[in-house]
């Protein structure tokens, strides 16, 4: 199915998502009015310059499932093993460090990253609990091999 006539921006996982004409939702959605908090949707879409995503398509998911984002990382707080993507916060106490960087004075600030975890959508999900937390896209030392 095609998408709104016009424009529309949400809030999904805390990131800021745009919908426009071009965004394709798989057939179980047929507006995006009726979509409650607790809706678990995948997005598939690219990051603008403003941090916001430009959704190509959305598919609406069935629970349970394991949460995934990606995104530049705000705010990192090393003593409450916490930090924040988008409005998100995302507490990364006890998740593994794939090719991360010894977390110490805020040096994951404005990396882009993966985290993969879970999330309590009841009523909605306001703290997501990473189970994973690794660099998306290459490194150095891998652009350099």
């Amino acid at each position: 199915m095609n998408g709104p006539a016009n424009a529309s921006v949400r809030s999904i996982l805390g990131q800021t998502v745009q919908v426009d004409d071009t965004t394709l939702m798989d057939a179980s959605i047929t507006s995006l009015a009726p979509i409650a908090t607790s809706d678990v949707l995948e997005v598939h879409g690219s990051r603008r310059d403003d941090g916001s995503i430009l959704a190509r398509y959305i598919e609406r998911k069935t629970v349970p499932v394991t949460y995934g984002m990606r995104g530049v990382v705000g705010v990192h707080n090393t003593t409450m093993q916490t930090f924040s993507m988008g409005s998100m916060t995302v507490n990364d106490g006890g998740a593994m460090m794939n090719n991360m960087p010894m977390a110490s004075g805020g040096n994951w600030t404005n990396r882009y990253v993966e985290v993969r975890g879970s999330c309590n959508v009841t009523p909605a999900c306001t703290t997501f609990t990473a189970t994973r937390v690794e660099p998306e896209g290459l490194s150095m030392s891998s652009a350099n091999n």
